[in-house]
């Protein structure tokens, strides 16, 4: 088929705002893992398996919330033979992993332990040493086979609560079965822009040193609606910069989506308060509406300059950003910015 350069550049952007996560499915041979994932990828059962040698790979795009989703779902062999030469590749960048166990096959569902000290040897359950793992979950396939079970559905419910795993038995071979393995993966696709968006920055915190390596300048944004996002401010990412920058780095506070000052949550005066505190310029912003953006950056441009030229002239102070009366303050234009007041430098 024949696309002309707008249809490429077009799917580029899909592209490049589709999020990318891996999975992977983890259990002892034959328990189903290819068959879950062949079935969630393409609605089907595949009408013939064999045994996974390494690993098989499947893709799904979904869209959650607006935002553009793509599954990556590795089927991970179960063999050990198979498994050796193979294994630091399957945790690695895994975004969500899967116990998989077959109901009819009581083994299958004692080896899990195995399969979580292996979650566990690669890191998985304590990426930043606060706790934060990669998401799990439990699945007992083969529910078609329900007379021949040998694990009951509370046993291993107890077991999936004991290692804090969400648990469904499914059949990936009888198709009513597909909405419920669809509902599996889309709340897990959930869970993971959750992750990305808000514990994923505290899960990746503890590399977050390289992130303010040589830093001049660091903006911290908060949601004005959100009084939460404001409080963690406070209590992680402030911290964060005066650990990991020099005393003389440049320092701004914008509260964003000044657009929905109706829903507001956090009021100037608070937020002028700890930027005082915090010897940081203040400031409000509408970035849906471009508003104070430009000016945002224009100011740290030019504090940045006036920075450079300070320390070249040997006149740099324990404030670089102050005037001779003490405020913090530049001229852009016959606009005065200044971090005194009540978030004057908002009101541009």
């Amino acid at each position: 088929m024949f696309h002309d350069k707008e249809d490429e550049d077009a799917e580029r952007e899909v592209s490049a705002k589709e999020q990318v996560f891996k999975i992977i499915i983890i259990g002892d041979s034959g328990v189903g893992k290819t068959c879950l994932a062949h079935r969630f990828s393409t609605g089907k059962f595949p009408e013939r398996t064999e045994a996974t040698i390494g690993v098989d790979f499947w893709e799904r795009s979904l869209t959650i919330n607006g935002s553009s989703v793509r599954l990556q779902i590795w089927d991970t062999a179960g063999q050990e033979r198979f498994r050796k030469s193979m294994v630091v590749h399957y945790y690695r960048n895994v975004s969500a992993v899967i116990f998989m166990y077959d109901i009819t096959r009581e083994g299958s569902f004692r080896a899990l332990e195995t399969w979580l000290q292996e979650y566990d040897h690669y890191g998985l359950t304590e990426i930043d040493g606060e706790g934060c793992s990669v998401p799990k979950l439990m699945i007992g396939n083969k529910c078609d086979l329900i007379h021949e079970r040998t694990i009951n559905s509370n046993e291993a419910r107890k077991f999936a609560d004991l290692h804090n795993m969400p648990m469904w038995e499914i059949s990936t071979k009888n198709d009513e079965e597909l909405e419920t393995i669809e509902s599996i993966f889309i709340t897990l696709a959930h869970k993971l822009l959750q992750v990305w968006d808000t514990a994923g920055q505290e899960r990746f915190r503890s590399v977050t040193q390289s992130y303010y390596h040589n830093a001049d300048g660091v903006i911290v944004t908060y949601d004005i609606t959100n009084r939460k996002s404001f409080d963690n401010l406070q209590q992680h990412w402030l911290d964060d910069v005066h650990r990991f920058t020099s005393k003389k780095v440049l320092m701004y506070m914008v509260g964003n989506k000044r657009d929905l000052s109706q829903e507001r949550e956090v009021d100037s005066g608070s937020a002028q308060m700890i930027a005082e505190q915090e010897n940081c310029i203040a400031m409000e912003t509408s970035a849906k509406e471009a508003d104070n953006v430009e000016n945002l950056f224009m100011s740290l441009a030019t504090q940045l300059k006036r920075n450079v030229k300070n320390v070249e002239g040997n006149e740099t102070k324990d404030n670089p950003t102050a005037d001779e009366n003490g405020t913090t303050g530049v001229n852009l234009g016959g606009h005065s910015i200044c971090a005194r007041g009540p978030l004057s430098c908002c009101r541009v």
